[in-house]
């Protein structure tokens, strides 16, 4: 026991005397919300790119986290963790266009409650402070963060044409609102959309800078903008009606853009209030599409995302 008590001491003093020269670690446990839309579409072919299938998942979810900071005078690291509460979180809306004539017309539209399975994220920093007088700082910034969503849409009904009309024509089918007679059941029932599964792993590689601003003795402001270096994306989105898989894969080289801002408040010598939040749009991917695990060659797929974050928490400086 007394070995353990000096090895405890003699660790806190190497632990005072080293960040004493300029280390330093801070821990951040936050809240917010999200609120986006993860788009996946395929195209009619590869020569014209014509969509004839898009699923949008709407994703407005409630995010609790937390990042660790260590910093060295001007260097820093930063690692963090994000995880949504499951819940349904918006809407998913599937759109065909199948008239080979006519690509404007949309021929199917279906529509469900979009829920929240399980949603994670995982980030890390590194950066340098580069300042210029007492209220002025430039910080560039990598950054790597790796995102996995799932979702399952319940409760749809669609409109189903002929694939040479609108969904909306008046030969077309209103699914489940629609009742019929059930011979089984010996009653009118409900006519029910099959569920909808999608699972979505995604890694970027972000490279910009921030612009920081002490406007008082107390609080900083700032801003920038990152750019995607690399992303790469792997989605899979099952029918569970038919149980048919399509699954996408997509990369590429600054598709994305994001644009951060954040407020920070000092309640103390060790405690501040931070918040922060981003603006993350860009242009679409395009890949592969797999269907049942084959490649499908003539027919190539594409993804988008659209978010607007929110974030704010207690930052504290643990030594």
């Amino acid at each position: 026991m007394k070995t353990f008590f000096a090895f405890f001491s003699l660790f806190f003093l190497f632990l005072n005397a080293l960040f004493s020269e300029g280390f330093s670690i801070s821990i951040l446990p936050n809240c917010g919300i999200t609120h986006g839309v993860l788009e996946e579409k395929i195209y009619n072919s590869s020569k014209n790119h014509e969509i004839i299938s898009l699923l949008e998942w709407e994703k407005n979810l409630f995010l609790l986290g937390a990042d660790a900071e260590i910093s060295f005078k001007s260097f820093f690291v930063t690692a963090g963790f994000e995880i949504a509460l499951p819940a349904e979180c918006g809407e998913m809306r599937d759109s065909d266009w199948l008239n080979q004539k006519d690509r404007t017309m949309k021929t199917r539209y279906s529509f469900g409650e979009n829920i929240a399975q399980n949603n994670v994220g995982f980030s890390l920093s590194f950066g340098r402070h580069f300042d210029f007088d007492t209220i002025f700082s430039i910080i560039p910034i990598f950054q790597t963060k790796y995102t996995f969503d799932s979702f399952e849409r319940k409760n749809a009904e669609g409109f189903y044409s002929d694939d040479t009309k609108w969904y909306f024509d008046e030969t077309s089918k209103h699914y489940p609102s629609e009742y019929y007679w059930s011979e089984e059941k010996q009653k009118y029932v409900r006519s029910v959309l099959a569920g909808v599964g999608y699972e979505r792993y995604s890694i970027v590689f972000w490279v910009g800078s921030k612009v920081q601003f002490s406007i008082s003795k107390k609080c900083t402001i700032s801003f920038g903008a990152f750019f995607s270096a690399y992303s790469y994306t792997d989605a899979t989105d099952t029918h569970h009606g038919s149980e048919t898989k399509y699954r996408q894969t997509q990369s590429a080289v600054f598709s994305k853009i994001k644009i951060p801002f954040e407020i920070e408040f000092d309640l103390s010598k060790r405690l501040s209030l931070n918040f922060n939040a981003h603006a993350l749009f860009g242009k679409t991917e395009k890949g592969e599409l797999f269907v049942n695990g084959e490649l499908n060659k003539a027919q190539p797929s594409g993804s988008t995302v659209q978010e607007i974050l929110a974030k704010i928490g207690i930052k504290i400086l643990a030594f």
